[in-house]
């Protein structure tokens, strides 16, 4: 299933061009990051780009260095998708160990084959964007809840797989995650009328590691812009 999804989203990664303009200003404002050694504010050279949080940038800076040896400077576009491609990966087999607790081992290698070849997936991994990293951090997400719903070992693990991958979804496009979980949780606690298997989420250390994940940047950026950044969050520059 991994392999499927990194191939379907590796598929044309280095040859298509920038696609849109918000790649285009995802990967100059690593870039940007990368050659002026500022990891905290998100510019597109000289404006602020109050828009997004800083975890897909730092993923992409990342990639990039790994990769500098072989794709050279920073203005080749195929180690930032890279990151992409890894969310799509992640994802397929996140689904893929979530269905195996809903629907079972087949129908689940069956249903995450699918998913992994799917276009959607495949264009949204070979992306310099968000989705495919925010959707890596859902689908873990979901897949923990899938196990503590049914009773699954390793209750602890368990939730702080969910609050581990809450605070990346945080880091990478602000409130989706969160908004996911409490709309997931409460339609399930409706529909089912229980919540007992939801109690190991209280677990403190599961919302402090979140808070770790999450808090040093937005208190960096907060201090850096004066507050400016989360009154810009969303609009277009």
């Amino acid at each position: 299933v991994a392999l499927i999804a990194l191939a379907s989203a590796l598929c044309g990664a280095g040859g298509v061009p920038v696609m849109d303009r918000d790649e285009a200003r995802f990967v100059q404002a690593t870039r940007q990051m990368l050659e002026t050694g500022d990891y905290v504010h998100i510019n597109v050279q000289a404006v602020e780009r109050n828009k997004k949080p800083v975890g897909i940038h730092w993923l992409q800076a990342a990639s990039v260095w790994f990769f500098k040896p072989l794709a050279g400077p920073f203005n080749t576009i195929w180690p930032y998708r890279f990151v992409s491609a890894l969310g799509a990966m992640l994802a397929a087999v996140a689904t893929l160990w979530a269905g195996r607790a809903l629907i079972g081992p087949r129908a689940a290698l069956i249903g995450a084959s699918l998913f992994a070849c799917g276009m959607l997936l495949g264009f949204e991994g070979m992306t310099a964007k968000t989705d495919a990293a925010l959707l890596a951090c859902v689908t873990v997400m979901m897949g923990a809840l899938a196990h503590l719903r049914l009773g699954g070992a390793h209750a602890k693990r368990l939730t702080l797989i969910f609050w581990g991958a809450l605070g990346l979804g945080v880091l990478v496009k602000g409130p989706i995650a969160p908004m996911v979980a409490v709309l997931t949780l409460a339609t399930l606690a409706v529909w089912e009328r229980r919540a007992n298997w939801m109690k190991p989420l209280a677990w403190w250390p599961g919302p402090l590691l979140a808070l770790l994940v999450v808090a040093p940047w937005v208190a960096a950026i907060s201090i850096a812009t004066h507050g400016r950044f989360f009154g810009g969050m969303g609009a277009d520059i």
